[in-house]
């Protein structure tokens, strides 16, 4: 996890969606899907690794084709997903003497506390689900 601004001054926590093949043959047709409730954007600079679908309103779906396979031990990264930040104020937590010197406060910023759900599956193989609880975190931000 990353926390990074993406062309504003407020910050986001990123992280990078993959999928492993773990087996000991090609996983053919692979797809992935979350659960857009999970308040994770996908973020629109990055590549995609699996081509985005069309899916219900409630999930964010990849599906590859033919020519999409993931071979033994190796991890495909699918996308990258952003959480936006909410300000909390100004951070008044004390700075080392050499922080004061030309810099103003900094403004506290939170990520709150994210479950991540998602349907996991290729060709041959059962669908599995995973969840994934993600804490919440916070930061200064000049």
């Amino acid at each position: 996890m990353r926390v990074l601004p993406f062309g504003t001054n407020e910050p986001a926590r990123w992280f990078v969606l993959g999928l492993q093949n773990r087996g000991s043959g090609i996983a053919k047709f692979p797809s992935i899907r979350y659960k857009r409730a999970s308040a994770l954007s996908i973020n629109p600079h990055a590549a995609l690794g699996l081509p985005r679908r069309p899916s219900e309103d409630e999930w964010e779906t990849f599906r590859g084709g033919v020519d999409d396979v993931i071979y033994p031990e190796e991890t495909r990264t699918i996308a990258q997903l952003t959480q936006d930040g909410h300000n909390t104020g100004i951070d008044s937590r004390p700075k080392p003497a050499r922080e004061f010197f030309g810099a103003s406060a900094e403004t506290r910023w939170a990520f709150d506390a994210i479950t991540f759900q998602c349907e996991i599956s290729c060709e041959g193989a059962p669908t599995k689900t995973v969840e994934k609880a993600i804490p919440e975190n916070a930061v200064a931000w000049p």
